[in-house]
């Protein structure tokens, strides 16, 4: 990609003005000051570009070499702690992720007449200082005892970010799945870690579609199946998807109706 095109991209998203409007309509700063949205949120890029953040005076450091001030540890942690710092910061992020994802997933247009619209939703893990473990407790204790987990939900139809939330590594992904009443018309797309099948139930009463990728250890009902060639592969009633395993097909893709507690999945 050219490197003017790269400059505009990310100066459409921090520049200047943009974010000290921007920090101002949050209520971050009520008044011209040194710590405005633009000065902050450029520190807390390099302080994390860096991956040498020890503590919370790192970034004061950071933040003092970026625009020359002297400020003392406290009043900047001040700032650091205020609730619209955050709502800047997701509204910063969900505006770079719209923008510089844009043109990497493309539908042609007889695709989209199946959907209104197709999420793509996943999480992703970041470590943090163990200090914070209380705060933000790990799934993996020993390794990461501290830990937060960024939740995104992309619409693939508008190249945007639909939803985006973050929380202590430790709580369930599920909680942060797109809810079923606003995923009429949509396709749904998420890793094993959202399989449901009380969701996937609430899915189907509301109109929408999904594929979520099941662990090893399911074991439905199959109803019928078909191979990718179309033949149908022969299943005995009532069998149990672990026992009919090893005569499903090695070198092709196929499909399986199954059930679940009188609900049909395909």
């Amino acid at each position: 990609m050219n490197n003017n095109i790269i400059r505009k991209q990310i100066k459409s998203v921090i520049s200047e003005n943009k974010l000290n409007r921007l920090g101002k309509e949050l209520g971050f700063t009520k008044r011209k000051r040194d710590v405005c949205g633009f000065n902050m949120v450029n520190a807390l890029i390099a302080s994390a570009g860096d991956g040498n953040i020890h503590a919370l005076a790192d970034i004061c450091r950071e933040f003092n070499s970026l625009t020359g001030n002297t400020l003392d540890p406290k009043p900047f942690h001040n700032q650091l702690k205020k609730d619209a710092l955050e709502k800047l910061l997701k509204t910063v992020t969900q505006t770079a992720l719209s923008k510089w994802i844009r043109g990497y997933y493309q539908f042609k247009p007889e695709y989209q007449k199946f959907f209104r619209r197709v999420f793509l939703h996943d999480g992703s893990t970041l470590s943090l200082h163990d200090g914070l473990k209380e705060t933000f407790p790990g799934r993996f204790t020993k390794t990461s005892p501290a830990a937060v987990e960024l939740h995104v939900s992309m619409d693939l139809m508008t190249n945007s970010v639909a939803g985006i939330d973050i929380a202590a590594d430790k709580e369930t992904e599920r909680q942060f799945l797109p809810t079923a009443q606003e995923l009429k018309d949509t396709l749904l797309m998420a890793d094993a870690g959202y399989f449901d099948k009380k969701y996937f139930d609430e899915l189907s009463e509301a109109a929408a579609f999904f594929i979520i990728r099941a662990g090893i250890n399911i074991n439905p009902f199959v109803l019928s199946g078909h191979r990718a060639d179309g033949k149908r592969i022969k299943i005995k009633e009532k069998a149990k998807l672990k026992d009919i395993k090893n005569k499903l097909p090695k070198r092709q893709s196929f499909e399986l109706s199954v059930r679940w507690d009188k609900k049909i999945i395909v």
